[in-house]
């Protein structure tokens, strides 16, 4: 896999969307503070430190194993970044909804979101909050 790229340098958009595209947790990691706070806005869960973001990033693919995120546009400061994305995959495992779980529709979704992210001096994200329609996710995959 590809080495991280910080925050600030022109290839971050492509390589973030990369790592988040990757299944690679590891690379993953390479972007995030150990104490960063990821806010899934989906389900509004609070994953505290990259150890419980990582939890996530597995739940993530083992409900879309060929899961891809582009970010489609990136805009901020030396703080941090507000990002435009598109999430596609294929609804090949189950998905967790307020304490529901949903079986495999093995059907395709994609979504539109956002992220509202926070970084540090060295380019590594300390903060990010995603937010995108968890109701038109499950329409997509056949849930409503």
């Amino acid at each position: 896999m590809s080495q991280r790229v910080p925050y600030g340098d022109a290839r971050f958009r492509e390589a973030f969307g990369e790592a988040w595209s990757s299944a690679d947790e590891a690379y993953w990691r390479t972007f995030f503070t150990p104490e960063a706070l990821y806010i899934e806005g989906g389900t509004q869960t609070e994953y505290r430190g990259i150890d419980q973001a990582a939890r996530f990033f597995r739940f993530m693919y083992s409900f879309a194993e060929d899961s891809r995120i582009e970010f489609v546009n990136l805009y901020g400061d030396a703080h941090g970044f507000g990002a435009e994305w598109i999430w596609r995959g294929i609804a090949h495992g189950p998905l967790l909804v307020d304490g529901v779980v949903h079986p495999p529709t093995n059907r395709p979704f994609s979504v539109d979101g956002a992220a509202i992210c926070r970084v540090d001096d060295a380019g590594l994200v300390t903060y990010q909050k995603d937010y995108y329609s968890m109701r038109t996710l499950m329409k997509q995959i056949g849930l409503l």
